[in-house]
């Protein structure tokens, strides 16, 4: 990496290179979050505003840090920083691959000290499904991190026709029909697909090959940087059977509880929507929360007309053709509740305080929420967004472990 300040030889640099331009805003936290970044792709960063502490030094505007391909870079925001990212892309990654080490993903991750476990499950009682599209780097991995931290489980990799899967050491490969993905266009015109069919159908697909006893769904662009996930299940064991659906309680993470989104001109409550990156549990609870759902029709996903008047601006964050009944992590918890309570939550302009607490209840009851110093699972291409405290997010209110344990002490204790 090269620090340096804004001058006419990176004005130069910039000008006669083909870059993708981009605005990015880094924010501190209560504990410092850090930014770690891996890609395929040279990367210069400009600083306009704020401070970002690198390589034991405080940078502040007009510096520049340049990074070349696949190296490795760490840094705080000390405060809200915005810099100007200039990066190039390459079009062949083929002789790149291998330079992506797991320690080098999962170190910023790891913690020492005494770990306690909140069972007796031995990793031979577990599958692990890894769901989703083969990406050549990712993939290999997450399943690398799975063989470290829970030796003795069981891979099965559940994806797509024509994936690439030389080389990836799996025990079960399970080859899914695409049901596609209709796109909605963000603010900035980029094109974002939602997925949420094909995870159901990988997911599903992957179940029909587990007889163990537990099982790991994983996202195949998620990584183990430990085994919180299984030490820490049972952490937080009771439950009523009020809205209950599992035998014992799923263990998820932080990120994508979330209870409301703040946009410019609007506000959106979010009820019944809880992340669905991973869950870790009884393989007949995983099985009953997604065997009976179905593949969610296109007219629930980009057509919807609301029951009520919702404001979601072209200028918001969320698209401008955003118009689905659910968010994608709604639709499969309520699909579930559904079979076995009436919810007459109808689609996300139908918000009242009696299905904010519905919420609530049904999440203690059948979801263990973990903060990811104890889950150990980060996002490999997205954990420059993972912060270790969501409580203050300017954007969005997360049904964090924070809250989900001041809750259940409430109830149960």
């Amino acid at each position: 990496m090269k620090i340096k300040k804004y001058d006419e030889e990176i004005k130069n640099i910039i000008s006669e290179s083909n870059f993708f331009v981009e605005k990015k805003i880094f924010m501190p936290n209560k504990v410092n979050e850090l930014y770690l970044y891996r890609k395929k792709s040279r990367e210069i960063y400009v600083i306009q505003t704020g401070k970002l502490y690198v390589l034991g030094r405080e940078y502040g505007e007009g510096t520049v840090l340049i990074y070349e391909y696949y190296e490795r870079r760490n840094f705080f925001a000390l405060k809200e920083t915005v810099v100007v990212s200039y990066r190039e892309y390459i079009e062949d990654d083929v002789l790149l691959l291998g330079k992506v080490k797991l320690d080098d993903v999962i170190e910023p991750y790891q913690h020492e000290g005494k770990k306690k476990k909140f069972n007796n499950i031995i990793y031979d009682e577990i599958t692990v499904i890894v769901q989703g599209p083969v990406e050549e780097i990712y993939t290999r991995l997450v399943i690398e991190s799975i063989r470290r931290f829970l030796p003795g489980s069981k891979i099965v990799l559940s994806t797509w026709k024509d994936a690439n899967i030389a080389e990836l050491c799996v025990d079960e490969l399970v080859i899914n029909e695409d049901p596609g993905a209709p796109e909605f266009i963000k603010k900035n015109g980029a094109r974002h697909a939602d997925n949420r069919n094909r995870l159901l159908v990988s997911t599903k697909g992957g179940l029909k090959k587990v007889n163990t006893k537990y099982v790991l769904k994983l996202r195949s662009d998620c990584i183990l940087a430990g085994d919180g996930i299984v030490r820490n299940y049972g952490r937080y064991p009771l439950k009523t059977d009020e809205f209950s659906i599992t035998k014992k309680k799923l263990v998820i993470g932080e990120l994508c509880n979330i209870t409301r989104l703040k946009f410019k001109e609007s506000t959106i409550n979010f009820p019944f929507h809880i992340s669905d990156w991973f869950f870790f549990g009884l393989t007949e609870d995983l099985k009953s929360y997604f065997e009976y759902t179905d593949v969610e029709p296109l007219e629930q996903m980009i057509k919807w007309n609301f029951k009520n008047n919702m404001v979601v601006s072209s200028d918001d964050e969320i698209g401008q053709n955003w118009k689905r009944r659910y968010n994608a992590e709604q639709y499969f918890f309520i699909s579930a509740l559904k079979r076995k309570y009436d919810i007459k939550y109808w689609d996300m302009s139908d918000f009242s305080e009696k299905f904010s607490e519905e919420s609530r209840i049904a999440i203690i009851n059948n979801f263990e929420i973990l903060n990811i110093k104890d889950h150990e699972i980060i996002n490999i291409k997205r954990n420059n967004k993972q912060p270790w405290n969501l409580e203050n997010d300017k954007f969005a209110d997360y049904f964090t472990n924070k809250k989900y344990e001041e809750a259940y002490q409430e109830i149960f204790l």
